[in-house]
């Protein structure tokens, strides 16, 4: 089996690349992975080339908008990356029989509630009606799956990095405290792709995965701190604070139907885990300036 990776970023296909390459190794499979890097998302054009000149087994790929700001201040870029390309990719895909497995998002929906695989769509922003646009050409082809996951973290540009990161330049650090979330750890998530590929249980489809719990940021970023041992103030905000309000939901939140390895885990769990490894890696940077 040959698996090829695309996303924008390249921390985040570089942590994808590291962990299926693991998790090939733990399990016994003989699985070929690339992630090419000289991927360049900006060329929208060129996203279906390597699947062309791989011609892969499996394909993983993201949009390549990922956030609710950035994507309702840049509408035409955002349906560009997010939906022309991905028709463009799945095009590639029907073209060379390639299993399609898309990474999208909790919010193609908005109502303050646990959504499960079969619930209605109902994006109120940029970002969530072009990822449901996405998930629709997705969905059209009959050897692909969605996965829609929480918050991403595993990857150096994740979230996790960013408190930390503004713990370094600031005395003070503002997280939201009261809309709840789900987070998924990209080594689980990897785990279950895995699952998915490999089991025959598992038909084509919609399928959610992430970790068991639904923390807020605020209480995220205090037990990332106190794992790090970061002596900073964490400061609750809402989104009512700002305009967000007006087109960020609250407590949109993932359920599932199935059984996966991410949902086993306690979010804590996972979190100790990763922050063990930066610990480890050196890759949480100058924590003794933050005490």
């Amino acid at each position: 089996m040959k698996i090829l990776i695309l996303d924008k970023q390249k921390s985040f296909r570089e942590a994808l690349y590291i962990n299926l390459k693991f998790a090939t190794y733990t399990m016994g499979l003989d699985v070929g992975i690339r992630a090419p890097y000289d991927f360049n998302y900006n060329n929208i054009e060129q996203w279906a080339n390597y699947i062309d000149k791989y011609q892969p087994d499996v394909l993983i790929f993201r949009g390549g908008v990922t956030t609710i700001n950035y994507a309702q201040k840049n509408i035409d870029l955002t349906y560009d990356y997010n939906v022309l390309s991905t028709k463009k990719i799945v095009d590639a895909c029907k073209k060379h029989n390639v299993t399609c497995i898309f990474l999208s998002t909790p919010f193609v929906f908005s109502q303050n509630m646990v959504h499960y695989e079969d619930a209605i769509c109902n994006p109120i922003n940029v970002y969530g009606n072009s990822m449901y646009q996405a998930e629709q050409i997705v969905e059209s082809y009959d050897k692909s799956y969605i996965i829609r996951t929480g918050e991403l973290f595993g990857y150096q540009e994740d979230f996790i990095n960013g408190f930390i990161k503004k713990s370094q330049e600031f005395n003070l650090v503002k997280a939201n405290e009261t809309s709840k979330i789900n987070v998924t750890y990209i080594a689980n998530l990897v785990r279950d792709i895995y699952y998915l590929l490999l089991n025959d249980n598992f038909n084509y489809g919609i399928y959610h995965m992430f970790s068991d719990g639904t923390p807020t940021e605020k209480e995220i970023c205090e037990y990332v701190f106190d794992l790090c041992q970061i002596r900073k103030a964490v400061v609750g905000t809402t989104y009512t604070d700002s305009k967000e309000i007006l087109y960020y939901p609250e407590n949109v939140l993932l359920g599932t139907k199935y059984d996966t390895v991410a949902i086993s885990r306690e979010w804590t769990d996972d979190l100790n885990q990763y922050i063990f490894q930066l610990l480890k890696d050196n890759s949480v940077l100058s924590l003794k300036n933050n005490k």
